[in-house]
Formats: C-alpha cells, sequence, structure tokens
C-alpha cells in the first residue's frame, strides 16, 4: 500500500504566526486559525483582517503566484 502524501515543510500555527508576523508586521500578534487545507497548500485566517494560502511544497511557489496574478491579489512576502 502507498503511503500517504505527506508536506514538504508543514505549517502548524505557531510557525504561521510567525511567518506571518515577518512578513506583515501590521499582522503580528493577531490570532491565527487554520481554515481548511489542500493537498498542496494550507489556509489560515488571521484576526477578521485576512486570509493567507502557503504552499505545501517549495515547489508550488510559482503555482500559487501565478494563480494571485490571474486573480488580481497582492503577493504578502513574496520573494
Amino acid at each position: 500500500m502507498q503511503e500517504p502524501w505527506a508536506p514538504e515543510h508543514p505549517v502548524d500555527a505557531a510557525l504561521a504566526a510567525r511567518l506571518i508576523g515577518a512578513a506583515r508586521p501590521d499582522l503580528a500578534g493577531r490570532a491565527v486559525e487554520r481554515v481548511g487545507a489542500g493537498w498542496d497548500n494550507d489556509v489560515w485566517r488571521v484576526g477578521e483582517l485576512a486570509v493567507l494560502r502557503y504552499a505545501a511544497d517549495v515547489g508550488d511557489g510559482p503555482l500559487q503566484r501565478e494563480a494571485l496574478r490571474c486573480l488580481d491579489f497582492p503577493l504578502i512576502g513574496a520573494d
């Protein structure tokens, strides 16, 4: 039987809060709550102000950038 897929870089609430605070100091210290997860991303609510999506694998960054470009959403903390 094939092993279930596991993310290359799992993100828990503590890590999400640190990453969000580093990328967006204006959102630092706000409550961080996992809203959901897909096979290649996690979605986090930050206070009542923002919803952020993190790629579970480093290679997914270009796909997320393209999706955001098409949807005309801002990139937060992206290189």
